[in-house]
């Protein structure tokens, strides 16, 4: 059999030795299986997380089409769709809006559209049809609720349209009704061909200056994929030879990364968490596999089978393990994913279309992700068995043996120790001897050792860190870092996520007054907001310019134009008691008096600006609404709690906090952008009432006590669920290694124990000494998770997102490991004694005589 390259017989041998070791392929079967569950939930849920993020972009947008081209004239478009190289294309014409009072604070728009451009902007019938007659109208729930009117099909429907500053009051028929989207940029109403011709006939000439903005035709446009759309389109609009001022662009959920770096980040570390469990274990498992068939292979190599060969036949084991386990890993890891989906989509505020489908397509993915850490856990092994010389393999006992050349010496001092400790007998008494011999058993093969321990290590760890972040979630200071009253109210566009066009004066004067007659209000403050753009003071602008000159870009503004956006508010003094201040410090009397005003600079929270443009004691510029200028100067630099705020993103400006009475003058009279306001305790339930009586038939939104404990218990359940399982999964990860061990231990040490036993070592003793063992793997791996394990975990605690987002405060605690270790030490106890038990079946010279 010299150098066979017969595949066939490298399979039949790979395939017969599996056979004798049902066991040990369960144990690896069942390690790639929960691999392949952490893999494919991971890939789940991020996929998933990336689909909700895309959908909330397209409810920001209000369509799903790849591209659109927008004002066009009915031949333009004719000559667009003729010239092909899409999958998909649609017109639709846009007439004018809903001109009904009860529509002030609802965008609509009136529209007629084909089919595929209803779908594209997710204003679709899903009860009835698109309007064919031509008085047939189909509109969202949303708009027929704030009008009072109702959505069953056929219902006569006054609406009043606005087309180029004419009304147009008409009855139409209800013919369809979708629920329509709050976050949508606007709501569509659609009527029928003959309505549009009638009242905004599709434009005939090209649009420019003067042209009326009703009668535009707007298309959208689907291509094969999302790969290069931009050009696609560039292409598209070429071969039609549209002309270059044409306007129309990539729908922005297409053209940026859906996730952001952070989520990227945290991907890619549980990735590589992942990728290194999976690995201790899996690796652990070939490694043992070969070195318990050492022998084996050591005979193989005798009669002249090649290393290359030898590595087939591991190979050959390692992907027939993986064709059972990873599909099975692979349904159940998609099943936890989509079960955990709606808490991982809740921590990131992510407002999709609450419909958590997860394409199947994710999974290919996780199944390389497993592969891979096979193939790689597979190669140190393989390369074991190919390198094995056959001496060696038979004389191998699990011990890794010292260079020849120093054993001599080595046995020696051995044997003079040995004669030393009999001579004053400090020889090993029974008693002891059990532990001894356990001991040095480890020292074995400190390899297996060190993988196991790190296998039980790791879910410890993951376990004692998940209950330390729960332990420390704060509820009170959760709430003081949301608001610091007992009810705060505002506009529901400042408070919904993806919404640019906010409700800044939101709070009218009768709901102000209806909170004034809440019985035990002790509290009623308000915050005003205004947006506009600030000129620089001189100091700035220096600044700037050094920036510039130091070649440090700062996007959207600049020493030419000497002007930045900013975010204007104001607030009483009771308020900003409570506010955070990164420099200086908040004195109310001052304060009181005018002429301060508190900063801050988005800027340098985003990474854009290294220190920011004005410190407490500057001299700081504002322009009122009517042109008018006024000096303040910065009292400290900080902000209001973010609940209070419009809750915009703003990366390029400033925000400034002015006295109520300064704001006033700088800006008019305004409505408050939200209302806070405390109750007695006695009164809370009857507040919550009224309260939420006030918001059933309005735009408002309100965030109590209630609602951010609920908030909060979210947060708790979803970290809980999310760590608890992922513990739980590693947890066995780390048990199947150690059950391999210390089955295979046992396996493999046949001989050994036989000859222990036949020089009289009885079974208790036997049977002390291979619980030792075990024990020494939960012990080692208890220990190091107390100790690097908290410290570990005391780390990752101190990420500023645990700490300021979840309200975070550190608490060491050990009450993981203490109630794990009772059952991890059972099962070291109960392992070895049942698979000694199957050994002692056979009499010592039997199994002297297999072995």
């Amino acid at each position: 059999m010299f150098q066979v390259r017969n595949k066939e017989v490298l399979r039949l041998l790979a395939d017969r030795q599996m056979k004798k070791s049902r066991q040990r392929n369960g144990i690896a079967i069942g390690a790639i299986v929960l691999t392949t569950i952490l893999f494919s939930a991971l890939f789940t849920i991020g996929g998933g997380v990336l689909e909700q993020m895309q959908q909330a972009m397209m409810r920001m947008h209000g369509g799903v089409g790849h591209a659109y081209v927008k004002f066009l004239s009915m031949p333009e478009y004719e000559t667009l769709k003729a010239a092909g190289g899409y999958e998909d294309i649609g017109y639709s014409i846009i007439i004018g809006s809903g001109a009904d009072e009860s529509l002030q604070k609802l965008n609509t728009e009136v529209r007629y559209g084909e089919a595929y451009a209803a779908r594209d902007f997710r204003a679709f019938p899903t009860e009835g049809r698109m309007p064919e007659k031509k008085m047939e109208i189909a509109a969202s729930r949303l708009v027929l609720e704030a009008m009072g009117l109702s959505d069953a099909l056929g219902s006569r429907i006054p609406f009043s349209i606005r087309v180029n500053g004419t009304v147009y009051e008409d009855t139409f028929t209800l013919c369809g009704v979708w629920d329509g989207d709050p976050i949508a940029p606007a709501q569509e109403i659609w009527v029928s061909k003959a309505y549009c011709e009638e009242t905004a006939p599709a434009l005939m000439t090209a649009f420019g200056e003067g042209v009326p903005y009703e009668g535009t035709v707007m298309a959208a446009i689907d291509f094969s994929n999302t790969w290069n759309i931009q050009g696609k389109l560039d292409d598209l609009l070429a071969r039609a030879k549209m002309p270059g001022d044409t306007r129309g662009g990539v729908n922005p959920v297409y053209a940026q990364p859906a996730a952001e770096p952070g989520l990227i980040l945290t991907a890619v570390i549980l990735l590589g968490a992942i990728s290194i469990s999976g690995y201790l274990i899996i690796y652990n498992v070939f490694y043992i596999s070969v070195t318990q068939d050492i022998q084996f292979y050591g005979l193989l190599k005798t009669i002249g089978a090649s290393g290359k060969q030898l590595r087939r036949i591991v190979l050959r084991q390692a992907m027939k393990l993986s064709a059972i386990g990873i599909p099975a890993g692979l349904l159940a890891g998609y099943a936890v994913g989509k079960g955990l989906l709606p808490f991982v989509v809740g921590q990131f505020s992510i407002d999709g279309f609450g419909e958590y489908n997860v394409s199947p397509l994710v999974l290919p993915g996780a199944a390389l992700f497993s592969l891979l850490t096979v193939f790689i856990s597979f190669r140190s092994p393989g390369r074991t068995a190919a390198r094995v010389s056959p001496v060696e393999a038979v004389r191998y006992t699990g011990e890794h043996r010292i260079k020849s050349s120093r054993r001599k010496p080595g046995i020696i001092r051995k044997m003079r120790k040995s004669a030393f400790r009999q001579q004053n007998n400090w020889s090993v008494s029974k008693k002891d001897a059990p532990r001894t011999l356990a001991l040095r058993s480890l020292r074995r093969d400190g390899k297996k050792a060190v993988l196991v321990i790190l296998s039980l290590f790791l879910s410890l760890t993951l376990l004692n860190t998940t209950c330390t972040i729960l332990r420390g979630f704060d509820l009170e200071r959760y709430v003081e870092t949301q608001t610091n009253a007992d009810f705060e109210v505002t506009d529901w566009s400042v408070a919904a996520a993806g919404v640019y066009e906010k409700n800044l004066e939101g709070i009218d004067p009768e709901f102000e007054e209806a909170v004034r007659r809440i019985p035990g209000l002790t509290r009623l403050e308000k915050v005003y907001c205004e947006e506009g753009m600030m000129d620089l003071s001189e100091d700035a602008l220096e600044w700037l310019a050094q920036q510039e000159a130091q070649g440090i870009e700062l996007p959207g503004m600049g020493s030419e134009n000497g002007q930045e956006f900013m975010q204007a508010y104001a607030a009483t003094g009771s308020i900003l008691e409570h506010g955070e201040y990164d420099a200086g410090t908040f004195d109310a009397e001052k304060w009181a008096g005018g002429g301060y005003v508190i900063y801050n600079d988005s800027m340098v929270g985003y990474g854009l600006r290294s220190e920011p443009m004005y410190r407490p004691g500057d001299s700081i510029t504002l322009e009122g609404s009517d042109g008018q200028k006024k000096e303040y100067t910065v009292m400290a630099q900080g902000e209001l709690p973010y609940t209070m705020t419009a809750r915009k993103t703003i990366n390029l400006g400033i925000t400034v906090i002015l006295p109520e009475q300064e704001f006033a003058g700088l800006y008019g009279e305004k409505q408050p952008l939200c209302v806070v306001y405390d109750v007695e305790k006695s009164h809370w339930e009857e507040a919550e009432k009224i309260t939420a009586g006030l918001l059933e038939d309005s735009n408002k939104v309100c965030i109590s006590f209630e609602t951010l404990k609920a908030e909060f218990q979210q947060t708790k359940r979803a970290c809980f669920l999310i760590g608890g399982i992922l513990s739980l999964i590693l947890g066995a990860i780390g048990i199947l290694n150690f059950i391999n061990l210390a089955v295979t231990g046992i396996l493999t040490r046949q001989k050994e124990l036989a000859m222990l036993g036949a020089i009289g070592m009885g079974g208790r003793q036997m049977k002390r000494m291979l619980i030792w063992e075990s024990t020494a793997y939960i012990g080692s791996a208890a220990l190091l998770s107390v100790t690097a394990g908290n410290l570990l975990g005391w780390q990752i605690c101190r990420d500023p997102m645990i700490r300021n987002q979840w309200a975070f405060t550190y608490h060491f605690t050990l009450a993981p490991v203490a109630v794990c270790l009772p059952i991890l030490l059972l099962a070291a106890s109960a392992v070895p004694l049942v698979f000694y038990k199957k050994l002692c079946k056979k009499s010592i010279v039997e199994r002297l005589r297999c072995c």
